[in-house]
């Protein structure tokens, strides 16, 4: 069974055309990736997630990663 990824293991980039996903410092084939904020009121922080569909080279099968940006708190599936 596969371990699931820690902060440590992933980093990304949304700053250019194409957004970028690296795991374990090997960049990720980006397949989609959404990018969402929630708040339940005007005044708290809520959850910005970014979730990116992926597939490495090792396994062309797609991943899901979703990554709280506020809290670091990450969800692979």
């Amino acid at each position: 069974m596969n371990k699931p990824l820690t902060k440590e293991d992933v980093s990304f980039n949304l700053n250019g055309e194409v957004p970028k996903l690296y795991i374990k410092g090997r960049e990720a084939g980006v397949v989609s990736m959404t990018s969402h904020y929630v708040t339940s009121d005007a005044w708290s922080d809520g959850v910005n997630v970014v979730t990116f569909v992926y597939m490495d080279k090792d396994n062309p099968a797609h991943k899901v990663l979703s990554i709280n940006r506020i809290t670091g708190e990450m969800f692979n599936q």
